[in-house]
């Protein structure tokens, strides 16, 4: 088996995998996870594989739609999923109608760049807080009602896409992003927002447009853009 294994390509290590599947030779879908981590990102130039942890999250995040996440990746690094030193740094998983988001993710710990936007996801889990190396994040065009306090842990993030959801709230943890530039929460059903938004020295660019914010809510956005921050509401 290894020998016909070394000789054939990817896609047809796919198909094995499949014929393993249907014949039962691969008894546990563990062991059908294992197999194919082994082979999801080797090449001819250098055996790329990533760690178990990493392929697990991103398996869970495209089996419940019936994804593969094989299709997501080019060998030139390019597609949907990059590498770098053999870890997952930028993922790209918009418009694939995911209703939910497995805590596994949290596993991905040097992912910079993440798109989840122009799914029907309602909720996010509070995993999203290890993503320490996380610079973007996409969530727009979503469902989501609320967003976990565990936000607040991404020291590293500069732009936070949380526009067309349902939100009624945004977690006082929010002001602990210090790296944050640009916020966007437009059309969402906010009528107020955390003062710990003032604390985000390196805030340039926030915009509430279509929301219900209240009276005082609407103060408070004056005197940030008194204070140099691009205030759209």
């Amino acid at each position: 088996m290894k020998n016909l294994i070394n000789k054939i390509t990817k896609s047809a290590m796919i198909s094995v995998i499949v014929l393993g599947i249907e014949t039962g030779v691969y008894k546990t879908e563990a062991q059908i996870r294992e197999v194919q981590s082994d082979y999801l990102f080797s090449s001819k130039d250098t055996t790329s594989k990533i760690p178990k942890e990493e392929y697990d999250a991103i398996y869970g995040l495209f089996w419940p739609v019936y994804k593969h996440p094989i299709d997501f990746y080019q060998t030139d690094n390019k597609g949907r999923i990059r590498l770098e030193n053999k870890k997952i740094i930028y993922l790209d998983a918009n418009k694939i109608d995911l209703k939910e988001l497995p805590e596994s993710i949290g596993n991905l710990k040097s992912l910079g760049i993440l798109y989840l936007d122009n799914n029907q996801l309602k909720s996010i889990p509070e995993s999203i807080g290890n993503l320490k190396s996380l610079g973007i994040l996409y969530l727009d065009n979503n469902k989501l009602e609320s967003i976990p306090e565990s936000i607040g842990n991404l020291k590293s993030l500069k732009w936070l896409y949380l526009d067309n959801n349902k939100l009624e709230s945004i977690p006082e943890s929010i002001g602990n992003l210090d790296s944050l530039k640009e916020l966007r929460l437009d059309n969402n059903q906010l009528e107020s927002i955390p003062k710990s938004i003032g604390n985000l020295k390196k805030l340039e660019h926030l915009s509430l447009v279509k929301n219900q914010l209240n009276k005082k809510s609407i103060k408070f956005l004056q005197e940030l853009g008194k204070k140099g921050v691009d205030v759209i509401y």
